[in-house]
């Protein structure tokens, strides 16, 4: 009778075990994929040095206007309507931005979902994939892009240096990790040593303990 107990005990923190571990990898895949991003991308319209530089003024210019805007947002969804309603106004603080700056070509705005190389910088790690993201081209866009994570706020710091946020040189990024809105992306996955994506590894206590435990039980069962 004891040894029948036991081992319905057993099989219970097993399936216990099982339960917990399948219900946190289906999250940790949710997470991952992160529907709940919004990403912002500045295309320069060529890698010459003008027009960098008229990447970076309209960048200044664009989280300038948008910052304001997106404080108010409480969640993705929000924050997404927000630059949709805002997509004309976007345009157009681009185009003026460059006027002023003297460049006549023409501006771009799109948002949708764009497809990215995967990124990691400190503790946040962006695997490859779809994203729904604001895209500005300038001109023809064939120079080097910046770009940042509108929603959560990860773009909205001082942006006088050009290192704020990320270049598709991958020289490097200044991260800033906005409290509880990051909590959930941060270390969903391990970094391989190249930097890019890794498993995803979970340890349950009750798992381990019965694996520690596992002759102890047998030698109770069996006595």
């Amino acid at each position: 009778m004891r040894s029948r107990a036991v081992l319905i005990l057993v099989v219970g923190l097993l399936l216990l075990g099982l339960i917990l571990q399948t219900g946190e990898n289906n999250r940790a895949r949710k997470a991952s994929t992160y529907h709940n991003l919004l990403r912002f991308h500045v295309i320069a319209n060529s890698d010459h040095r003008r027009d960098q530089e008229a990447k970076y003024l309209v960048r200044d210019a664009l989280v300038s206007f948008l910052k304001p805007q997106l404080e108010k947002a409480a969640g993705y969804n929000e924050a997404r309507e927000i630059v949709l309603e805002n997509r004309r106004q976007i345009a157009s603080i681009a185009r003026e931005t460059l006027d002023n700056a003297g460049f006549k070509y023409p501006v771009r705005v799109l948002i949708g979902r764009f497809t990215f190389p995967a990124r990691a910088y400190g503790n946040i790690v962006l695997p490859a994939g779809g994203y729904e993201a604001v895209r500005v081209v300038l001109g023809e866009g064939k120079g080097a892009n910046w770009w940042c994570v509108l929603f959560p706020p990860l773009c909205f710091v001082d942006i006088s240096s050009t290192n704020v946020g990320m270049s598709d040189s991958g020289k490097g990024i200044q991260e800033v990790v906005a409290g509880e809105q990051l909590h959930r992306i941060e270390n969903i996955e391990n970094k391989e040593e190249s930097g890019w994506p890794g498993p995803v590894h979970f340890r349950f206590r009750v798992l381990d303990w019965l694996r520690n435990e596992s002759g102890h039980l047998a030698r109770i069962i069996n006595s």
